[in-house]
């Protein structure tokens, strides 16, 4: 387990693992917010001051 984790230190000390990494996370936040909220449909009113 030890040995584990001083691989892991050692390839995160690494910038461009530690930017594949972020690149990765990043994009699956933005994937799942498209998932989420990309079926939405928003029709606006006919005209803009009914909806006050």
């Amino acid at each position: 387990m030890t040995s584990l984790r001083a691989r892991v230190r050692a390839l995160w000390r690494h910038d461009a693992v530690r930017l594949v990494v972020l690149v990765v996370y990043y994009e699956a936040i933005i994937v799942a917010l498209v998932v989420i909220y990309g079926g939405a449909r928003y029709q606006p009113p006919p005209f803009v001051y009914q909806g006050f």
